[in-house]
């Protein structure tokens, strides 16, 4: 026996309205996906402009003292760095980490200064637990000079009137490039942020 008109037209209408819905479920998901994309690339373009304003430490002039480096734009890509969540601020590391030279080709020792301005790193830190992630070497080695010393992890910044400044130039760098993302998941795990908020940092 055939089935009456109307009812075919009942399961078509159905499976159109099912199809519209899941149409539109996976337009949804997809537009979600771009504006999380796109808030990520913002992100991380942000940074990237303030990590380009930062000043190259290893190329202060050997008539320029050292303690004359505008530290304070360094401090602004920590402020920035410390308004995003542990999962954000880890991923823009790792992307700066892994991108940032074909950006600026001075990113990793920029990056490396930004740990030490991020983190309050000690001065004279236990050899035993002490990890190299970078082998720039200049003025006031970090490296301890006897068995009695530990290592400066916050080379090549120092205190002046407890003010945080660069206190050595660069000389050159020896060893493996450096690995920005493993130092910060090191400091991480192991030192405080060096401010509770950028207010501090004005």
């Amino acid at each position: 026996m055939r089935e009456k008109p109307h009812r075919n037209f009942n399961r078509l209408s159905e499976c159109f309205s099912r199809c519209r819905m899941i149409t539109m479920l996976l337009a949804t998901l997809i537009l979600l996906s771009l504006l999380l994309i796109s808030s990520w690339a913002l992100l991380v373009f942000r940074f990237f402009l303030l990590m380009s304003e930062v000043p190259v430490w290893t190329a202060v002039p050997p008539h320029i003292k050292a303690e004359t480096y505008p530290i304070g734009q360094v401090q602004q890509a920590a402020c920035f760095l410390m308004n995003q969540s542990e999962r954000k601020r880890s991923g823009i590391i790792a992307t700066y980490n892994s991108y940032g030279q074909y950006y600026d080709a001075s990113s990793p020792e920029k990056l490396y200064l930004l740990l030490r301005v991020l983190f309050e790193v000690p001065e004279n830190h236990s050899i035993d637990d002490a990890a190299i992630f970078g082998g720039w070497i200049g003025e006031g080695s970090p490296y301890p000079q006897s068995e009695q010393e530990g290592v400066n992890l916050l080379w090549p910044l120092g205190y002046q009137d407890n003010r945080l400044v660069l206190k050595a130039k660069y000389v050159q760098y020896l060893g493996p490039p450096y690995n920005g993302l493993a130092e910060y998941k090191y400091f991480a795990s192991r030192f405080p942020f060096r401010f509770q908020s950028c207010t501090e940092l004005s």
